[in-house]
């Protein structure tokens, strides 16, 4: 469900990705809120994939690249397809500074394919946290896998399910996040984590919920 990528890129690519999406943060929307259904935190400035296109075509032609899209075949070990949700097909997201959060949640798209653009030390915060197979945990402890997910988070944490993993500028990894319940952990101090997330799906006709609208409604 989750395969990290460490140094995945060339140091001449990487650059090249990494000065993209550093270049457009001045573009970014701040989100400060509390996600309706989840009730947990979105605290970050933000980047659809609508406003990506229209800014970055480097970043539009690196979504479609044979070689990140072979990539990720070879690992899932099936046919994978471009999301088509305009907005969460690829982001950027900047937690800059202390408290910046990104709450718990899972994705619609099945896979998330993401580049650390800027990490601080594990000190720090900005540490993924995962919990595998959220569905089957909350069947089996007969909770709401989608609404208020601060307590059942707890619960699985208590359990022992929760996955924590630190990632350095120029890492990516890729996993199952419409499987997998994740979050990313506060910021602290003068903490920077600075990611560009691109999401795959599993069915050339998936079905998306509501809150990436939500997440990237900038009058919110």
């Amino acid at each position: 469900d989750y395969v990290k990528l460490p140094q995945l890129f060339t140091e001449k690519a990487f650059q090249l990705i990494r000065d993209e999406v550093n270049r457009l943060e001045q573009q970014a929307f701040p989100r400060d809120f509390i996600m309706d259904e989840f009730e947990t935190v979105r605290r970050f400035g933000a980047l659809d994939g609508s406003l990506l296109l229209e800014y970055s075509p480097i970043l539009w032609s690196l979504y479609w690249h044979h070689a990140v899209i072979s990539l990720i075949e070879a690992i899932a070990g099936a046919t994978v397809y471009p999301c088509q949700h305009p907005q969460e097909f690829m982001v950027a997201h900047y937690m800059v500074g202390d408290s910046a959060q990104h709450g718990w949640h899972t994705d619609d798209p099945a896979y998330g394919f993401l580049i650390i653009i800027d990490a601080p030390p594990p000190e720090q915060g900005g540490l993924l946290e995962m919990i595998p197979h959220w569905r089957d945990f909350c069947e089996q402890e007969g909770v709401d896998p989608v609404h208020n997910l601060n307590p059942s988070a707890e619960r699985a944490r208590q359990a022992g399910l929760v996955r924590q993993r630190h990632h350095a500028a120029g890492d990516a990894y890729l996993f199952r996040a419409d499987l997998t319940l994740h979050q990313v952990t506060p910021i602290v101090g003068n903490g920077r984590r600075v990611i560009l997330n691109m999401a795959y799906d599993n069915t050339p006709e998936p079905q998306y919920g509501i809150t990436a609208n939500r997440l990237y409604d900038y009058n919110r």
